[in-house]
């Protein structure tokens, strides 16, 4: 997926899932594959699908605030 968050290293992945669940999704999951990680996520308006760079930094910048 073009879009997709990939994170290096599952550590990395793992510290993102602070800044998701609960207050955006209600669980997620770390995936691995070729490109390395990313987040499948259960956000709280039922949908599932794979954290977007565009979502992350949303996250990361509502949390500044």
């Amino acid at each position: 997926m073009k879009n997709r968050e990939i994170f290096l290293f599952k550590r990395h992945a793992e510290s993102a899932v602070k800044y998701l669940v609960p207050t955006y999704a209600s669980r997620c999951e770390i995936q691995r594959d070729e490109e390395g990680y990313w987040i499948n996520v259960w956000w709280h308006y039922g949908i599932i699908a794979p954290l977007t760079v565009q979502e992350m930094a949303q996250a990361l910048g509502e949390q500044k605030c």
